[in-house]
């Protein structure tokens, strides 16, 4: 029997496709790929990372690849580490960069005739010194004045406005509160998000959270025709918010009828509020709306605060659950 030259060729050409097609055939890390790291880092900060989640399924060989970028394109880095045997754990030593800019941090898992495994976390890195920090652009003024809390030692400027002494600067009094979505470096930076019962009792001895009269006094003492504590205090938010800049960017986006002259020293800048339940705390509006408590309740269950929105020129008040949401804290205290 003859087997024409076409017919066997079209066979080598069939079986080398199915030796082919044999070799390229790829596998896949089970489970995901993992690791811890906090979304705001100070800098100089040292992390021990150690990712989790992903395996062979054969327990075989891999490495371990991690890569560090920067939002300023002339700063990267690459390592390498090999896993072999009991070591598998492929940790790398993260020495966060003086840099005030965010990175990228990616971890690689890679063996061959697999599919890289990935897994990649953003951090911010922050400065907490006060005044040469990340937030600058707080115009101190001659009669301001530096309270030592003597719980912890933080400063805190302050200001007076009438016959009432300001903090210019969040509460940051730990363990009461919580950071900035949950990551520590921001508490000296931003100050601490408390629910109100926490807030009753954070400020310092001979400090206490500022009540609605304190607040409309302070517009009053502005310059605002404001009468009714409880109202939204109109065209009055601009004389509470400072041009703040984080990190170099500008805090309170521009809009033309929000006219920022922080007449009353206060300094507000827009950090959100959080939503809270139970012990999580869900972050909102960064860089939209700021919120900070008033002594004042509403009724067993609500509280008043006092909030601005970036597009509007007024100081608003609402009412929130005392224990279901949490702003942040300004302290006052009383001219002797």
């Amino acid at each position: 029997m003859k087997i024409s030259l076409a017919l066997c060729t079209a066979a080598l050409l069939a079986l080398s496709c199915e030796e082919k097609e044999e070799e390229t055939t790829t596998n896949y890390f089970s489970g995901s790929l993992k690791f811890d790291m906090p979304s705001y880092v100070l800098k100089g900060q040292t992390f021990d990372l150690v990712p989790s989640g992903a395996k062979r399924d054969d327990d075989g060989d891999y490495r371990v690849y991690w890569k560090l970028l920067s939002s300023d394109s002339r700063i990267s880095r690459t390592d390498t580490t090999k896993a072999y045997g009991e070591v598998k754990d492929g940790r790398y030593k993260l020495v966060v960069p003086d840099t005030l800019c965010s990175f990228t941090v990616t971890c690689y898992y890679n063996a061959e005739g697999y599919s890289a495994a990935s897994c990649s976390k953003k951090f911010v890195v922050v400065d907490a010194d006060r005044e040469n920090g990340s937030l600058k652009g707080l115009q101190l003024r001659p009669d301001d004045f530096v309270f030592v809390d003597v719980r912890d030692g933080l400063k805190y400027n302050c200001t007076t406005v009438g016959k009432t002494d300001w903090f210019r600067e969040n509460l940051a009094y730990v363990p009461k509160g919580k950071a900035f979505l949950d990551a520590d470096a921001m508490s000296k930076v931003a100050g601490r998000f408390y629910t109100w019962s926490e807030a009753k009792a954070a400020c310092p001895t001979g400090w206490r959270l500022p009540s609605q009269d304190d607040w409309m006094a302070a517009a009053q003492a502005a310059g605002a025709q404001v009468t009714d504590k409880n109202s939204t205090f109109k065209a009055c938010a601009g004389l509470f918010m400072a041009d703040i800049y984080f990190n170099g960017a500008k805090m309170w986006e521009f809009w033309p009828d929000v006219k920022v002259t922080d007449k009353t020293g206060i300094s507000i800048f827009p950090f959100g509020y959080a939503l809270v339940d139970g012990s999580d705390y869900s972050f909102r509006n960064y860089q939209d709306y700021s919120a900070h408590w008033t002594a004042d309740e509403s009724d067993d269950e609500y509280a008043y605060y006092r909030y601005i929105f970036v597009q509007k020129p007024d100081l608003y008040t609402g009412t929130a659950l005392k224990d279901g949401f949490a702003a942040q804290v300004r302290c006052v205290r009383d001219r002797v």
